[in-house]
């Protein structure tokens, strides 16, 4: 269906759909998708899913000017998600992302998680300049977050959760307001940097910053009770006010620890191990 709307189901009853849809404003309300195969959101088009709709194995396509919506208990069930340079995907209400793959393409097509939706078990590679958001309090739940040449942001008071995140060149999550990494596992590669800024916390997360890449820490963001690995050629650095906190840092040799960037007198640290190296911060 080309243009116009096509609404299934409602709050009252139960719609099915089947086969592959090409739509240019869609509706999914408690709906079957069993036998549903694929959708396709043109440019300009809504394909919105509420109430308890899955997107069970389908193919979902967001194309130039398109948009995706999971709102109320949805889930992206086990669907292949693909949002095309200029679409938008997003997760609001209490929706979650099952265990799909969230493929988002091009350097202006994004996702978002909002309000109480999670990630939950999604693979989400991020690529090719593009990004995507959690925001308010949301969480990146158990999901698998690869971020090479493209962008993760953790906005507000969201979380990593307990999220795997791979970064590679150029990829860059960043945790800012008062995000927190809590108990993600985060390992940063060849020019992948990892950054706290404002008062986020990397909570009791593991942080690996190998080979040339960059784990720092800005403003007033703090290294809280983290596990902070520092490989030979990876450096791990403090500016600002941020704080060492009550992290393990273990500095391998050839890694480096910098708190030169610091404008406060000193910081903290819960230990020190390895045979990496350490600059001080000064004052002044």
């Amino acid at each position: 269906m080309n243009g116009g709307a096509l609404q299934i189901g409602d709050g009252a009853t139960q719609g099915t759909i089947v086969g592959a849809v090409t739509v240019g404003t869609g509706n999914l309300t408690n709906a079957n998708t069993t036998g549903l195969t694929s959708v396709v959101t043109n440019n300009g088009g809504q394909t919105q899913l509420f109430g308890t709709t899955s997107a069970g194995t389908a193919t979902f396509t967001v194309d130039n000017g398109g948009t995706l919506t999971f709102n109320d208990t949805t889930t992206a069930g086990a669907a292949a998600i693909v949002t095309n340079d200029g679409g938008h995907t997003s997760f609001v209400g209490s929706s979650r992302g099952g265990s799909a793959t969230l493929t988002i393409k091009g350097s202006t097509g994004f996702a978002f998680f909002q309000y109480n939706s999670s990630a939950e078990r999604s693979r989400i590679p991020v690529t090719n300049a593009r990004t995507v958001q959690f925001l308010q309090s949301r969480d990146a739940g158990s999901a698998q977050i690869a971020a090479d040449n493209g962008g993760v942001t953790f906005f507000s008071s969201s979380g990593a959760a307990s999220a795997t995140i791979t970064v590679g060149n150029n990829g860059a999550p960043t945790f800012a307001n008062t995000a927190a990494a809590k108990t993600a596992t985060t390992t940063a590669g060849t020019g992948g940097t990892v950054t706290f800024y404002d008062n986020s916390q990397a909570g009791t997360a593991s942080l690996t910053a190998n080979s040339g890449s960059l784990v720092n820490f800005q403003n007033s963001s703090t290294a809280e009770s983290a596990s902070i690995t520092t490989s030979n050629g990876g450096e791990t650095a403090f500016f600002d006010s941020s704080s060492g906190g009550q992290a393990r840092f273990i500095t391998n040799a050839g890694g480096a620890i910098d708190f030169g960037g610091l404008t406060t007198a000193g910081t903290m640290a819960g230990s020190i191990d390895g045979a990496g190296n350490y600059r001080l911060a000064s004052s002044g």
